[in-house]
C-alpha cells in the first residue's frame, strides 16, 4: 500500500515531492490530475494521503467525497493561493511556496 499519493501536474514539482518523500521512507505514488489519482484510487490500494495540487482540488475532493470507501483517506491540499480553501475532506492546506519540513510534519501525521 502506498503511504501518499502525490497529485501534481508539473513533472519537476512532481518528482521533486517524490524524491523528498521517498528519501523519507514513504511509500509514494503519483498522478498528473485528478482523472489519472482515481485511477490509483480504483485500481490499487487507498494510500494514507493525497497530497493535492490546489489546481486540481474541487472537482476531485467533491469526486472523493461521494466515494465512502475512501473516506479514511487524508487530503492535503497544497496551494499558492492566499484564499482560504475549504472542504470537508481536506484535513490541512500546505500553503506554497513551503519548506520541507513543514510537508514531511504533515506526510508523518496524516500516514502514522
Amino acid at each position: 500500500m502506498a503511504c501518499i499519493l502525490v497529485v501534481e501536474a508539473d513533472d519537476d514539482t512532481q518528482e521533486a515531492l517524490r524524491g523528498v518523500l521517498a528519501e523519507e521512507g514513504f511509500d509514494v505514488r503519483v498522478a498528473p490530475d485528478g482523472t489519472a489519482a482515481m485511477g490509483h484510487l480504483e485500481a490499487d490500494d487507498a494510500p494514507a494521503a493525497i497530497l493535492l495540487d490546489v489546481i486540481e482540488p474541487l472537482a476531485f475532493l467533491d469526486r472523493l467525497a461521494q466515494q465512502h470507501d475512501l473516506d479514511a483517506v487524508n487530503v492535503i491540499v497544497m496551494t499558492a493561493d492566499s484564499r482560504r480553501i475549504r472542504h470537508p475532506r481536506a484535513v490541512a492546506v500546505l500553503r506554497m511556496p513551503f519548506n520541507i519540513d513543514e510537508l514531511l510534519a504533515l506526510a508523518r501525521k496524516y500516514c502514522n
